[in-house]
C-alpha cells in the first residue's frame, strides 16, 4: 500500500516537472505596439512614422497628416491628397504638400465636401538622409458624408 502511494506521488511529481519544462518563455517585448511615438515603423530605415487622419466639420473635410524622420534625417516631405469615391473608384480632389529641412513635416488643411460621397486621404511621406530619400504611403480612415 505504501509503495502504491509513493509510486503515485513520484508519478505526479514527474508529470508536474515535465509540464514545467514544456512552457514557452514570453519575451519582454511581446505585445508591444509598433508605429507609435515610442516605436518607429519597422518597415522603414529613415521614416519614423507617417500619419494620416480625416474628420468632418460641417461641410468641410479636415485633413491632418505628417511624416517624422528617424535620427539623422535631414529633410522630410509630406503630400496629402483628399479623395472622393465615385462609381467605386477613388478620385483625387485636392492635394497639399509640406517640405521641411528638418525631421518633421505636417499638414492641417480643410476643404469643402459634397453630400452623398465617401472620402479618404492618401498621404505619401518621404524622409531624406542627404540626397537619398525613402517614401511610404498610408491612407486615412474613410468618412461618409450623407
Amino acid at each position: 500500500m505504501i509503495l502504491k502511494k509513493k509510486s503515485g506521488v513520484i508519478l505526479s511529481l514527474a508529470i508536474v516537472i515535465g509540464c514545467l519544462g514544456m512552457h514557452t518563455p514570453i519575451s519582454a517585448y511581446e505585445g508591444s505596439k509598433t508605429n507609435t511615438e515610442e516605436n518607429p515603423d519597422a518597415r522603414y530605415n529613415n521614416i519614423y512614422k507617417i500619419s494620416s487622419s480625416l474628420t468632418k466639420s460641417g461641410s468641410n473635410a479636415v485633413v491632418s497628416s505628417s511624416v517624422r524622420g528617424q535620427s539623422g534625417v535631414t529633410k522630410t516631405s509630406v503630400t496629402s491628397t483628399l479623395q472622393r469615391k465615385v462609381s467605386g473608384k477613388w478620385v483625387n480632389i485636392k492635394s497639399w504638400t509640406d517640405t521641411q529641412d528638418k525631421i518633421l513635416s505636417s499638414l492641417n488643411k480643410t476643404n469643402s465636401i459634397t453630400k452623398g460621397y465617401s472620402y479618404r486621404v492618401m498621404t505619401k511621406g518621404t524622409a531624406y538622409r542627404g540626397s537619398v530619400g525613402e517614401s511610404g504611403t498610408v491612407y486615412s480612415n474613410v468618412i461618409n458624408y450623407n
